[in-house]
């Protein structure tokens, strides 16, 4: 058998991490690739975690090692039985090690990851003794390593003669995506939700996401942040020329790879800069969210309802007998194919929808006021002007006239037909 490491002889034997810490290394070994003599991987681990600039509480430590440690610790076990697996044994001692040097931690739902990559090109040429048909040697994942190992007979892992070699190590650092929710108001319509993109250039307009996520990014140091606002992405959104008024719509900001201390970060400061900072929207509710919040506010668009305040054209002046027939309107169920509008992002489509109630009040002979509950994924829009006859029915059709809209605002989100009925009375 070839020479191993005094600490491979000691996880062969059952030895505990202070003994095996205590035992000599080598940097080079045919069982371990070097990788137990962990005095060499600690400083380049600091050192990297150090480079990245994070504030952290604790860590979580991740280990990729190369598919050929599989095929030298089946070897090792012919001669050793009983070893250790290689990543539990490293982790034995690099864990502590590095709680030493980092003066922090280790904790297993940690949100700051330490990566450690071990590669060895010249130890996976050994791989070639598998021989698993159709696959080379990067193809092959841990599993198939693993079967085509059980597969091997003694002899053939008697007869083998892994040679020691020094593996290289990688250190990568990340950090989970931070979530804060809340509400927002939206007062200006020039301000969009998310960035306005046009055939993939932005365009000369400022964004909820903006103005929400900026001094988010600045409290959490992040890379960068993402806005997602109750949320079924395709749906959960007003137009930039709507207003979302009443108690708001939910949001969530995912903030990528943050460099502060949570803890570090007073949402409700946050709150106030940023409703401070712009009389264009209103943030109402700020606080740390988990991710399960975030996937559960993901679905929850398709449940909604929404009350919606839409100011009207008609083409000839309305009497009091249409403005009752409207009001006196039951739920109506609209087919509407995917607007004009969306066509270029969105797949042509029918959707049923639903209007759940009306109420209509005079402006002027020609304008007035409607006020409608719809089910969520509703395009109000196209239900007033009919999108070219793409929506049926609509408000044109019932009152026998060409309509169109002039502004449009989102008065509530609910999840009952009463809670909203409220909003359209008042």
């Amino acid at each position: 058998m070839a020479s191993v490491c005094e600490r491979c002889c000691g996880r062969a034997q059952g030895c505990s991490p202070p003994i095996l810490l205590a035992a000599p290394s080598s940097a080079q070994c045919p069982a371990c690739l070097g990788l137990l003599h962990i005095e060499r991987l600690v400083g380049s681990i600091t050192l990297a975690v150090q480079a990245a600039h994070y504030e952290f509480t604790d860590f979580l430590l991740e280990l990729a090692l190369p598919n050929a440690l599989q095929l030298r610790q089946a070897w090792l076990q012919q001669h050793l039985p009983g070893a250790l697996e290689i990543k539990e044994a490293l982790r034995w001692l690099l864990v502590p090690a590095l709680e030493g040097s980092l003066g922090k931690p280790s904790k297993p739902a940690s949100p700051f990851i330490i990566r450690v990559t071990a590669s060895c090109a010249e130890a996976e040429a050994d791989l070639a003794l598998l021989r698993v048909a159709g696959k080379r040697r990067h193809e092959l994942s841990t599993k198939a390593v693993a079967q085509a190992i059980e597969q091997l007979g003694a002899a053939v892992l008697e007869s083998y003669r892994p040679r020691a070699y020094t593996a290289e190590v990688h250190t990568e650092v990340s950090h989970e995506p931070v979530y804060l929710g809340g509400s927002y108001l939206k007062f200006s319509r020039r301000v969009s939700q998310s960035p306005w993109l046009i055939e993939g250039e932005d365009q000369p307009t400022i964004s909820v996401q903006e103005l929400v996520g900026g001094p988010m990014q600045e409290a959490f140091a992040c890379a960068s942040y993402l806005l997602h606002g109750s949320v079924r992405f395709t749906q959960g959104r007003e137009d930039v020329d709507v207003r979302m008024l009443g108690s708001g719509r939910p949001f969530v900001v995912s903030l990528l790879e943050p460099h502060a201390v949570l803890s570090a970060v007073d949402t409700g400061t946050l709150e106030t800069r940023i409703n401070s900072s712009t009389a264009l929207i209103q943030v109402r509710g700020l606080k740390l969210v988990s991710k399960q919040f975030f996937e559960e506010l993901k679905a929850s668009e398709e449940d909604k309802l929404k009350v919606y305040s839409a100011v009207v054209w008609s083409s000839r002046a309305l009497t009091p007998s249409d403005l009752e027939e409207l009001n006196s309107q039951p739920s109506i169920d609209l087919q509407q194919k995917t607007p004009v509008r969306v066509l270029h992002r969105r797949s042509q489509l029918t959707r049923t929808r639903s209007v759940l109630a009306l109420r209509a009040r005079q402006l002027t002979p020609h304008v007035c006021e409607l006020r409608l509950i719809s089910s969520a994924g509703t395009y109000i829009k196209e239900f007033v002007h009919g999108d070219l006859g793409r929506t049926q029915p609509n408000l044109g059709s019932l009152l026998g006239c060409r309509t169109d809209i002039l502004q449009l605002d989102v008065l509530g989100l609910g999840w009952t037909l009463e809670e909203l009925l409220k909003v359209l009375e008042g």
